[in-house]
């Protein structure tokens, strides 16, 4: 978790207090992630702004998300004029989980909607579509939107919630934050990005873990973040239920609040492991998202040579149609008869042709002749052409057709003959985990996640079979 800064003036404490008045009150840890959360830094011109744009809190079920949605929500309406936006899983998700927060009837005060709890103090519309509350002292409105493309454009938000971030790969991170975060540039606005565990393909919830690992190391980390869960180094599957459930308590955010044991032996009845290791202990599904290959084929294909300097290999180049990333592969068959494969990845698109244009040892390139790919070719190309100092290699424009032939044949290369041999890396994995074939048709991506080093490792294969012989060295030297 980030740790508070003292100097910095907080929020947290009006929090605090507006939670009592809806009728509950913060668990600790909600205390501690609001004040850090909230805290502001001077913004030059005489007020103040958010310490952290982004807020991500990878919190358990039955943690207390809802509630402190809730009572940060009504301490911004209250403060001044502001827009507040909440999504989640998809609109009815959002909209089901907004109506909780602004009109849910309830005996439990601290589950009333703001319209119980605050009485005249707020409007509420909730018509479907039309879904607005009103804070009636300073105009500031509270709303469910869509996650998508369209629902968030044109508005103008100063705080946003996006809750079941599991539920959103990386592609669709960028559709719903283009809504939102382009007006943060001329004034300060901040998302707190929110959820349980998730699977293999939960692209936005790996992003937000990845970079919240690394920002509470950074004191100068633009992002606050918080983490629940039973830690990786624990080997859950070795523990009996009776054990499971007590070391689930141990870690979970609500341990001597309310949250019990016996409850607790009850979910991992109903939800099975696999769905109570998700639920409660934070730890993404293993089963929900199957890989290309089966794992006994990655551990057999897995290298364990790598490709020696100073050889001849083909290269070839995958670019993300959403410009997101590229692979750059490269493939060498030794004296065996095995090919092995390396690849790497980088974001964006525009160093590739320079990049590959540089690589020594180069037999030839392949790329699929489409969009991005088209233009890398030319790119290359032309360097070549305007370069003196560096050797033009022959350029695979691979088409469409070639490109399914191209999958086929790596797919067999791998999984049947055993040929094929690939040095592992993240963005393989996650591509492998990713990808799916089609019958009579490319890789295509199950879950919008890009998955370049797959296809680059496809396209350095083609390269290497219908690479150019090797060149002999002369036997004479020109002097």
């Amino acid at each position: 978790m980030t740790l508070p800064d003292p100097d910095r003036l907080t929020f947290g404490p009006r929090i605090e207090r507006i939670a009592e008045r809806l009728g509950g009150a913060l668990f600790p840890w909600q205390r501690y992630f609001v004040t850090v959360a909230t805290e502001q830094l001077e913004d030059g011109l005489g007020g103040l702004e958010p310490a952290y744009d982004t807020v991500g809190a990878a919190v358990t079920r039955r943690g207390g998300k809802t509630f402190m949605v809730k009572s940060t929500s009504v301490e911004r309406g209250l403060r001044g004029r502001a827009r507040i936006a909440f999504t989640a899983q998809t609109r009815d998700h959002a909209r089901e989980r907004w109506l909780e927060m602004a009109d849910q009837v309830s005996t439990v005060s601290a589950d009333k909607g703001l319209k119980q709890a605050m009485g005249g103090e707020v409007h509420v519309t909730s018509g479907n579509s039309n879904e607005m509350l009103t804070f009636r002292a300073t105009g500031s409105q509270f709303f469910p939107f869509a996650p998508n493309a369209a629902a968030g454009h044109g508005g103008a938000y100063d705080l946003v919630f996006v809750d079941e971030l599991w539920a959103h790969s990386l592609a669709v991170k960028q559709l719903i934050q283009q809504g939102y975060r382009p007006m943060w540039s001329v004034k300060p606005g901040q998302e707190w990005l929110l959820s349980a565990a998730g699977t293999k393909a939960s692209g936005w919830l790996h992003d937000v873990r990845r970079r919240g690992r690394a920002a509470v190391l950074d004191p100068a980390a633009r992002m606050a973040f918080i983490e629940f869960g039973i830690p990786d180094d624990i080997d859950v599957h070795s523990l009996t239920d009776e054990q499971l459930v007590k070391v689930t308590l141990e870690y979970h955010p609500r341990r001597g609040f309310g949250l019990r044991e016996n409850y607790l032996m009850g979910e991992l009845g109903e939800l099975g492991r696999a769905g109570f290791l998700r639920a409660y202990a934070n730890r993404d599904a293993e089963d929900d998202a199957g890989g290309i290959l089966a794992p006994e084929i990655v551990q057999r294909q897995t290298a364990a040579e790598r490709i020696p300097r100073g050889v001849q290999a083909s290269v070839g180049v995958a670019l993300d149609d959403a410009r997101r990333e590229t692979s750059v592969a490269i493939a060498w068959t030794n004296d065996a008869g095995h090919r092995i494969v390396e690849s790497q990845t980088k974001p964006g698109v525009r160093w590739a042709a320079a990049y590959v244009a540089a690589m020594p040892g180069a037999r030839n390139v392949a790329v699929v002749n489409t969009r991005n790919g088209r233009g890398f070719a030319d790119e290359l190309e032309r360097i070549w052409a305007e370069a003196e100092d560096l050797v033009a290699v022959p350029v695979l424009r691979v088409s469409q057709a070639d490109a399914v032939a191209a999958a086929g044949s790596w797919l067999a290369s791998v999984e049947e003959d055993g040929t094929t041999f690939f040095a592992q890396s993240g963005h393989l994995t996650a591509a492998l985990h990713s990808a799916d074939l089609p019958v009579g048709g490319n890789w295509v991506s199950r879950d919008g996640e890009p998955i370049t080093s797959l296809l680059a490792h496809t396209m350095a294969v083609w390269a290497d079979e219908h690479a150019p012989a090797e060149a002999t060295p002369s036997e004479f030297w020109v002097y």
